[in-house]
């Protein structure tokens, strides 16, 4: 599955790249980048948790295409790939200060657990 697609504030062409493990979206000529070469602008990943019905996920997004609803638009395609795996539950781990993506976890549906140990909230939705 490949798509393109153009953020309305930001130049250039964004172009995904997709497998069942994760989302990668690549930029061609990213302003930061003198060459004009290609740049990942973010990464959507799932790792299942060995011998359970599980995954964790995790998104990285590029500082310069953040709020553009990328980050979320990742966990939507790959809650819908753990869905059609069969996976029963879902889990990230973010940190406490990390409030965009608090949000994008609480707006898809997960359940928010704070630990207070190390700062971290612990995002898990049962499929």
């Amino acid at each position: 599955m490949s798509t393109t697609t153009k953020p309305a504030s930001q130049p250039g062409k964004i172009k995904q790249t997709h497998d069942r493990a994760h989302d990668v979206l690549r930029s061609d000529g990213h302003p930061e980048d003198a060459s004009g070469a290609p740049q990942i602008i973010a990464v959507g990943r799932m790792s299942k948790l060995h011998r359970r019905d599980e995954a964790e996920l995790a998104v990285l997004i590029h500082d310069g295409f953040q709020h553009l609803g990328l980050g979320t638009e990742l966990y939507r395609r790959l809650i819908a790939v753990a869905r059609d795996e069969k996976l029963r539950r879902l889990r990230s781990t973010v940190l406490s200060e990390n409030h965009e993506m608090l949000a994008i976890c609480q707006k898809l549906g997960f359940r928010l657990h704070a630990d207070m140990e190390d700062g971290t909230i612990r995002a898990e939705l049962d499929l």
